[in-house]
């Protein structure tokens, strides 16, 4: 019946870099080449992928068929690969991935010795490319290579077609629905309506499907579309379980379980619907996001792997329209619904990310989920110590977690001091959650990244002030340091060198020539900071500071990568080292300050994913703030202490200094009012010129590349609102008459996450594009006026008493509102659309762009500060931090 044993059915769109060894890898399957057909459908490539398919079909005329289309998209091109299929069994292999090269031998032995059971089996996936490791699915493959009953182990979701094979029979029948608008759903809408008739599902364990995770991936570009919310919804969740309803009566619980693993992308979306949905449609997602909970059965929605406690818990109080009850259960306390137990409270997490050890006592930081759907009462916490009790001080933090608009948890941060033994005898201390029914010891404590032990080693340990903590048991243990802290350290050594983790052996080489070394360094390390491609910040205007007139006890160290234009340019000034080089690493170890412009992880944690053998040293190099612009959103979701854990925290305004203590978690030494050392350096050389300098937007953005500070770039940035505005402004006929008339030239400076993309604005040549060579405080001294939408780049331009227009054409997504309202509070006037973009710059020019009365009150009232004293008040707070 049947031609080939195997239909490979590729659809080819634009995938001209990865075609060749896609193809190859098929052609070199280890069955033969003589029993398999490839299909290849250019679905309306753009780029050369049409003319590789060609090449393979003159090269190979039995074997590969050629389908050239119009775009239609990925289920359209699957159908016209399966009318076409003469295999007995059908693969939609990507081409841009790759299989092992005995995949097909497998797979289709498999198939013939339980061909009575099966229309689909599933292969393993692997991912490489821009993301590394095993897929969050790859769970159903533990048991090795066998027929799994979907009735009796159904929470084995099989979402992809790719990394699976189907009977071409069955796959006639069930075509791909070419009308669905959902680019990462057409896979389990095939699925799900093939595997309820036979409920098995085959698995074949010991080959790989080599999934290759690109930069550019559609899927976070996907989740800007108006599609990817309600009608995501009615195209496979509804559309699955009406289907199921109307064939079997029930919906499957493999198909629950399924349903509800895909809505965990929902879920975790917070509030980003509301800024892609019109009001009407916003309430129409939310209703049928809800509604569907109820066809779900509560085990089904608490087995589930891969979603977090907060969506589980919203998930049930929706289908129950209720909160759980909760009932004592021998020492422990239990939320329930009904006879289901949901949650224990001993299992709710508490977070530890800060501990100080003081000559006396012992102090946690950290902070605890409030779950609005299992509890409306504030967590209470205790931490037990020899059986005394201290009870925690708890704060509730404004950091919250939305899902679909509902807010499923709040932090409440909390605080303990317990006094540690004078005599030195040893002491654990536990952490308990208060109860309805009394204490309940809490048993996932997760120590953060800045926490000074890693849960990772049995033996890791923090040596202080005379003491020794280790984490043993959900015990934070206090022990006198003396012979025990050089015992501590030869355990660890030997347990880190044995168990021989990525960069672990290499720790131990660093910890030992570290105890040589650091006897005989003499100055203090202060290691200072910008991106890592680039300074001209507020890292490079302290350093010619400390460089210039800074004591002779301190040795400044730049941070910046090698290949920088920046780096010899620096090197004239002081002393630098390549950013996330070996030699960054290694004197960090010994560092004291790192003072930093920017936040990113790898500045304060240079060992990134590795920094578990090093975590008690890394307590030793306090983390300095000095921040690369104002902060007048509210970031105090990435900016907290929990998170960041900053010592010094520079503000350059009174309410600026008020939000970040009253939300962000610090003490009131740890903020300091001091201005930004960069405006130290700023001046006045005005010529005729307007520059434009919007903010970034986040969505456009995947991928963050720590060794050179760059995002990846998503696709269709061409099409986007920011680009469109952009563009449009920039080449506004209307403005560049006005502009000729009085002689003034237009400047478009982008984000500096656009510069490795700034020749995708294509702008007229009459118009200067700033890149990476773009020196700040030379634009803002050349150019009298500015236009931006939400940059605090106008803080610096204001602070030049020079005029500022707001342009804020479409909402900045991932900022939250905060002190700082631009109406009220603005450097000048605020526009929301193009037309009265163009007519206040042609006033201002009218005006010779002369700043007004009203704006300069609003500047002279807003800075602390109108000196040059900046980078010097700043130094001066450094030199105040304890050790």
């Amino acid at each position: 019946m049947y031609k080939y044993k195997l239909s490979v059915i590729m659809s080819v769109y634009n995938v001209e870099p990865y075609m060749n060894e896609a193809i190859d890898c098929i052609i070199n399957q280890d069955i033969g080449l003589e029993h398999i057909q490839i299909i290849l459908v250019n679905d309306g490539s753009r780029d050369n992928s049409g003319a590789i398919c060609d090449e393979y079909a003159a090269k190979y005329p039995a074997n590969v068929v050629v389908i050239h289309k119009e775009n239609g998209g990925l289920s359209s091109a699957r159908n016209a690969g399966v009318r076409v299929a003469e295999g007995e069994y059908l693969s939609f292999f990507d081409p841009d991935d790759i299989l092992d090269a005995n995949t097909f031998s497998k797979v289709y032995d498999f198939f013939k010795q339980h061909d009575d059971q099966i229309d689909v089996v599933a292969i393993p996936i692997v991912m490489f490319g821009a993301q590394t490791g095993q897929h969050p699915l790859n769970v159903k493959f533990q048991k090795g290579t066998r027929v799994i009953d979907l009735e009796e182990e159904w929470m084995y979701p099989q979402l992809s077609v790719a990394t699976a094979f189907l009977r071409t029979e069955v796959a006639r029948k069930y075509a791909f629905d070419q009308d669905l608008d959902m680019p990462t759903g057409e896979d389990a809408h095939e699925l799900v309506r093939i595997l309820p008739h036979k409920q098995k599902l085959g698995v074949v364990a010991d080959v790989w499907y080599h999934y290759r995770k690109r930069a550019d991936s559609l899927i976070g570009h996907s989740q800007q579309k108006k599609s990817w919310y309600t009608q995501n919804l009615l195209d496979l969740p509804v559309f699955a379980i009406d289907f199921c309803k109307k064939n079997f009566g029930r919906v499957p619980k493999n198909i629950q379980y399924t349903l509800m693993y895909d809505l965990q992308w929902k879920l975790l979306q917070g509030d980003a619907a509301r800024d892609v949905l019109d009001p009407a449609e916003y309430e129409e997602y939310r209703r049928t996001l809800f509604g569907l909970f109820k066809y779900f059965d509560d085990d089904v929605i608490l087995s589930q792997r891969n979603i977090l406690t907060e969506h589980k818990s919203l998930a049930l109080a929706k289908k129950h329209d209720a909160l759980p009850t909760q009932l004592r259960w021998k020492h422990d306390a239990l939320y329930t619904y009904g006879d289901i137990a949901c949650f224990a409270a001993s299992e709710l997490a508490v977070h530890v990310p800060i501990a100080q050890l003081d000559p006396d006592s012992l102090t946690l930081e950290g902070w605890c989920p409030q779950y609005f759907f299992l509890d409306s009462d504030i967590p209470q916490l205790i931490a037990v110590a020899r059986g005394v009790e201290y009870p925690c001080e708890m704060t509730p933090l404004t950091q919250q977690r939305k899902s679909a608009g509902e807010v499923v948890y709040r932090r409440v941060g909390f605080k303990v001091k317990v006094p540690l033994d004078p005599q030195g005898r040893p002491v654990a201390i536990k952490l308990f959650r208060q109860t309805t029914f009394g204490k309940v010891e809490l048993t996932n404590v997760i120590l953060d990244t800045y926490f000074p032990v890693s849960k990772q080693y049995e033996n890791a340990y923090y040596s202080h002030n005379g003491w020794v903590l280790q984490h043993k048991e959900n015990a934070f243990v206090v022990k006198r340091a003396g012979k025990t802290g050089l015992r501590c350290e030869m355990r660890f050594l030997k347990e880190v060198w044995q168990k021989n983790l990525v960069g672990g052996r290499k720790a131990v080489r660093a910890r030992v020539l570290y105890r040589l070394l650091k006897p005989f360094i003499r100055k203090k390390i202060w290691l200072i900071a910008d991106k890592a491609n680039r300074a001209d910040d507020n890292g490079e205007a302290f350093f010619k500071y400390c460089c210039e007139k800074g004591s002779k006890d301190i040795l400044p160290i730049f941070l910046i990568g090698k290949d920088s234009p920046d780096y010899a340019r620096l090197k004239k000034i002081g002393t630098v080292i390549p950013y996330m080089s070996w030699l960054h690493k290694f004197v960090y170890l010994f560092a004291d300050k790192i003072i930093s412009a920017y936040s990113h992880i790898e500045l304060n944690n240079p060992f990134y994913d590795y920094a578990a053998a090093y975590q008690d040293m890394m307590q030793n190099c306090k983390f300095v703030f000095l921040q690369h612009g104002v902060i007048h959103t509210d970031v105090s979701a990435v900016l907290n202490r929990m998170t960041k854990n900053i010592q010094g925290f520079v503000t350059s305004a009174a309410r600026e200094k008020e939000s970040i203590t009253d939300l962000y978690g610090y003490d009131e030494d740890q903020v300091w009012l001091t201005g930004l050392p960069r405006h130290d350096f700023l001046y006045h050389a005005e010529r005729k010129s307007i520059v434009i300098m919007p903010t970034w937007r986040r969505d456009l953005f995947g991928a963050y590349h720590a060794e050179d500070s760059r995002y990846d770039l998503k696709p269709g940035f061409e099409q986007s609102d920011f680009y469109c505005f952009m563009h449009d402004l920039l080449t506004d006929p209307r403005l560049h008459a006005v502009a000729e008339k009085y002689g003034y030239s237009i400047e478009f400076v982008p984000h500096p996450v656009f510069f490795p993309y700034v020749d995708r604005f294509k702008l007229p040549e009459n118009i200067k594009v700033y890149d990476e060579t773009a020196v700040y405080r030379d634009i803002f001294a050349q150019n009298k006026l500015l236009v931006t939408d939400y940059s605090s780049v106008a803080f610096d331009f204001a602070y030049l008493r020079k005029p500022v227009v707001y342009s804020q054409f479409s909402a900045l997504n991932h900022y939250e509102r905060g002190y700082f309202d631009y109406e009220r509070d603005g450097f000048g006037e605020v526009v929301y659309n193009l037309e009265d973009t163009v007519n206040t710059l042609i006033a201002y020019m009218e005006n010779d762009c002369r700043l007004k009365d009203e704006y300069r009150g609003r500047i002279d009232r807003f800075f602390a500060f109108d000196d040059h004293d900046c980078c010097k008040r700043v130094y001066e707070h450094i030199m105040q931090m304890k050790d």
